[in-house]
């Protein structure tokens, strides 16, 4: 007979994945990013307690994650609020077992003329996407558009590269990685694994780029399909080139649209 997953392990690692979610729009207030580092440290010590590995593994990046955030303004600027505590719990990792159960091993996954196709689909879905909702919908960006620094456009440019690469590389790195990887450690079915990261993907943008409503659900519905990109290579290659371009977009529209 084929094991169940477990309720209560589930419902800690969903948790922690909506915390981790929610703190950059946590992280204008001292008071909500002191409570989510509580929070999180909560949900660490009840997985730990509960000898649940994907649950572990999982609050242990989000409780990593919720220290740095208090100082995300004074300290630690982005991307090191997120860099850093992502490289100490791939350190961890190496050496806990507890923690590396929880999780698969970090794979390139395969790359073959059908994911080729799948990857191209999803980068024009998602760059259209992108446009329209900007046209469309007329968004302010102001805050986003302030954050480019005023260089001469080729360092712009590599700038803008650089930002495309770093921002992939964390957020595949949590998102599909740790978290849809321990999801599917619990033993859910591919599609709920699925479901359930991309709707914390989808929760981070609240504040980000889609933002608001609508952008919350074009991230969620994005996130759905770097998972279902994630699950058919079996590693992490796919999903990163694909989010790539699709920052790249971002940076395209503020630079000329914004």
């Amino acid at each position: 007979m084929e094991a169940k997953p477990e309720l209560l392990e589930v419902l800690l690692v969903c948790a922690s994945m909506l915390l981790f979610a929610a703190l950059p729009a946590l992280a204008t207030s001292p008071v909500a990013s002191w409570s989510a580092v509580g929070l999180t440290g909560g949900a660490l010590v009840a997985s730990v307690v509960a000898r649940r590995p994907a649950a572990r593994c999982v609050s242990t990046l989000a409780f990593l994650t919720a220290l740095a955030w208090p100082f995300e303004r004074s300290l630690l600027p982005w991307p090191i609020t997120f860099a850093l505590p992502l490289a100490v719990f791939a350190a961890l990792a190496l050496r806990n077992p507890a923690i590396r159960t929880g999780c698969p091993p970090l794979r390139r996954g395969s790359f073959g003329p059908s994911l080729v196709v799948r990857v191209f689909a999803i980068v024009a879905a998602s760059s259209t996407a992108l446009v329209l909702w900007v046209v469309l919908l007329r968004p302010d960006l102001s805050d986003l558009r302030g954050m480019l620094p005023s260089h001469p456009l080729p360092v712009l440019l590599l700038g803008g590269l650089g930002f495309a690469l770093m921002n992939s590389v964390l957020e595949e790195s949590a998102y599909r990685w740790v978290f849809q990887g321990a999801l599917e450690t619990t033993r859910l079915p591919p599609t709920a694994v699925i479901f359930l990261q991309g709707l914390a993907f989808g929760f981070m943008h609240i504040g980000g780029f889609p933002r608001g409503t609508v952008g919350v659900v074009l991230a969620t519905i994005y996130g759905w399909m770097l998972g279902e990109l994630r699950y058919r290579a079996r590693g992490m290659v796919a999903p990163f080139i694909a989010h790539v371009f699709a920052d790249l977009t971002i940076f395209a529209i503020l630079l000329t649209m914004v």
